[in-house]
């Protein structure tokens, strides 16, 4: 793969690497050991993604190498979600910012979580160290004005009609009402709300699941950078663009987001 290649060349690749915080809570029983580090949770989990065909055989000793290297931004989705392993969970958070910070290395982290469930670590002296960004969601105005700024006039009805069939709602309403009315995450969420743009604007249709969302958008994101670096005179052959499916794809769209 494309990590190989560019290690065998001598360049180190920056890796994201997307972790559902509900699906590290049920593997942590399968780690021996009382103490668990933030480096056993990723091994565990690509192992994970490995045994269900979404990472390549061979992707685990790679990216623990990475890891090793401080080639890595890991992601941790919904902290909140790995109810009773939590502590154990942003323990090995703690410490492995901990242990960077003595030997004066760095550890790449973005971690989402809900804002009771922050104060809660917060109060319990976890997570201190992190900087606190709160995505506000936006309003029925917002939205619109969104909608209509990044999607042809043309395409915008077209756009709602498969909104109101993915939420369910009557076709028979008006778009304002149907829209009013939807209180959906996919629909509050600036972030969420764009990548559906974005994917309905390459695709003409909007993805079902959240994953097939992250992943359509991804395709986006890669292609792009690979045309822009086409038209600064790069060849295929210095491309050093890889292809991320499944959970590095969502990462991959929070830096671009961010950035």
């Amino acid at each position: 793969n494309e990590c190989s290649k560019q290690i065998a060349k001598g360049i180190m690749p920056f890796l994201p690497v997307f972790m559902r915080a509900a699906e590290l809570a049920k593997l942590i029983p399968n780690i021996e050991g009382e103490a668990i580090d933030l480096r056993q949770l990723v091994e565990v989990y690509v192992g994970q993604c490995i045994r269900q065909l979404k990472f390549p055989t061979g992707a685990d000793d790679l990216i623990l190498e990475l890891f090793d290297l401080d080639r890595i931004f890991i992601c941790i989705d919904g902290l909140d979600e790995a109810a009773a392993h939590q502590e154990l969970v942003e323990g090995s958070i703690e410490n492995a910012v901990k242990d960077a910070a003595k030997s004066h290395r760095h550890v790449r982290m973005l971690l989402s979580t809900r804002k009771h469930s922050y104060d809660y670590s917060r109060e319990c002296l976890r997570l201190l160290d992190f900087s606190l960004v709160h995505l506000q969601p936006i309003d029925k105005d917002r939205r619109f004005n969104m909608i209509r700024a990044r999607i042809p006039h043309e395409k915008v009805e077209m756009f709602h009609q498969q909104l109101a069939s993915i939420f369910g709602e009557s076709s028979s309403v008006s778009t304002t009402a149907r829209m009013s009315h939807t209180n959906s995450e996919l629909m509050t969420n600036p972030f969420l709300l764009s990548l559906m743009i974005e994917v309905y604007k390459k695709e003409g249709a909007i993805p079902t699941q959240r994953v097939d969302l992250y992943s359509k958008q991804v395709e986006g994101v890669v292609s792009r950078c690979i045309q822009r670096r086409v038209a600064e005179g790069e060849t295929n052959d210095d491309l050093q663009f890889g292809t991320l499916t499944g959970d590095a794809a969502a990462l991959s769209l929070s830096i671009e987001f961010l950035e």
